[in-house]
């Protein structure tokens, strides 16, 4: 247990002597990253660093399941012309629908989803158009 602070003496010369006696004793030696730079050492200041760093540490988003949606359904959306099989392509507009049609019947938090379900039939006749061209 650490010792009290003796009558008399500063907080700043007491916490000195406690950190001489603890690099004598060996127990700053084998720190986790001793001799490593400090992450983020040279980033700007930020007042909000912990929070992110908690957040990043448990995995949390910040952003909405309806703004995550629309994020998978551009990049969904941008994959199509790539794909060489109708029924692949059928196959993830489908899946597409499925997760807008969830996402607007059920109630979650953040902003609403404004997404309707595709046509799934006017969607491949684009693909379609766009193989045809090029």
């Amino acid at each position: 247990m650490t010792q009290r602070k003796p009558a008399g003496q500063s907080i700043e010369s007491f916490a000195e002597h406690q950190i001489r006696e603890g690099q004598a004793g060996g127990l700053f030696a084998n720190l986790e990253g001793k001799g490593k730079p400090i992450p983020g050492i040279d980033a700007p200041h930020d007042d909000l660093w912990w929070v992110k760093n908690l957040a990043r540490r448990e995995g949390l988003k910040a952003e909405s399941p309806a703004l995550s949606l629309r994020k998978e359904v551009e990049i969904e959306l941008e994959k199509l012309p790539s794909l060489s099989c109708e029924d692949l392509v059928r196959e993830r507009l489908e899946a597409l629908n499925d997760k807008i049609r969830h996402a607007n019947r059920t109630n979650t938090s953040g902003a609403p989803t404004t997404l309707a379900p595709f046509d799934v039939e006017k969607r491949i006749a684009l693909w379609r158009e766009q193989r045809e061209q090029g």
